[in-house]
């Protein structure tokens, strides 16, 4: 494996640890009231599709699987398995916004 990939493959994996999700979490409100939030338009059919999957919601509309865990409790989800598929629309936040408060998370710890 070349050094390159291998860093890269690390600093994504802090999307997933579960000090960057509790980080993730106390900024929660800040995302929800800061500029740059994003949405999209979800229909009947495929709410209906995806009861259940609110990942594979976001996997249909190509948000980046590093992105899900916020979108999903951006959207008052606690679990992927909890959508309903009763929303109207999907708020995004602003994920340029996500990526500062990870490289301020990676200097911190």
């Amino acid at each position: 494996m070349l050094i390159n990939q291998l860093a890269n493959d690390n600093y994504e994996k802090t999307y997933y640890e579960e000090g960057f999700l509790l980080y993730l979490e106390t900024h929660l409100n800040y995302f929800k009231t800061s500029t740059g939030i994003k949405s999209f338009p979800v229909g009947d059919a495929e709410n209906y599709k995806f009861i259940g999957d609110f990942y594979g919601i976001l996997d249909s509309h190509f948000i980046e699987k590093k992105y899900h865990y916020i979108v999903m409790r951006f959207n008052n989800l606690k679990n992927s398995n909890d959508y309903k598929g009763d929303l109207l629309r999907i708020l995004l936040p602003d994920f340029n916004q996500i990526e500062l408060l990870k490289n301020l998370y990676l200097t911190k710890n």
